[in-house]
């Protein structure tokens, strides 16, 4: 019984020790991906034009577990990332008004991961929260990406 309970104790250590590093790992994974478009993503001046940027979002989103790349959903009709958003100022209902006004806006096709972030990045109300949420994911990330 002591063995299982600490093979679950290393195996939750082992999630939670990586769990703040999806944006990093997504650096890795979308190996295409350089200095200047990373730097354009820490700063949220990212755009659809930007090189690479739609596959990063995708696996950022994807391993934050805001989105489900099978279903080309948000999991939860954008329940968890609500959830995020209203750690950091905004209400949970308003969230979720937002993300289905980004939805609403796709005229019916499956919305993107970077449809969602510039999407929420565009919104007044959900600008400053949606960047303290990535932000406070990997602090590092956004830290040093735009440093020579």
């Amino acid at each position: 019984m002591k063995r299982l309970l600490l093979l679950v104790l290393l195996a939750l250590t082992v999630k939670f020790s990586t769990a703040l590093y999806e944006f990093q790992s997504c650096t890795k994974e979308v190996k295409e991906i350089k200095k200047p478009e990373l730097c354009k993503i820490t700063k949220f001046k990212a755009n659809a034009s930007t090189p690479n940027a739609a596959k990063f979002y995708e696996c950022v989103l994807s391993r934050l577990e805001y989105y489900n790349h099978r279903d080309k959903e948000l999991y939860q009709n954008g329940e968890y990332i609500a959830r995020g958003l209203s750690r950091f100022g905004m209400s949970k209902e308003d969230a979720l008004k937002a993300i289905k006004k980004c939805k609403d806006s796709s005229s019916g096709g499956a919305v993107t991961p970077i449809g969602y972030v510039l999407c929420l990045l565009k919104d007044g109300k959900t600008k400053n929260s949606f960047q303290q949420l990535m932000k406070s994911r990997d602090e590092d990330f956004f830290k040093s990406q735009c440093k020579k």
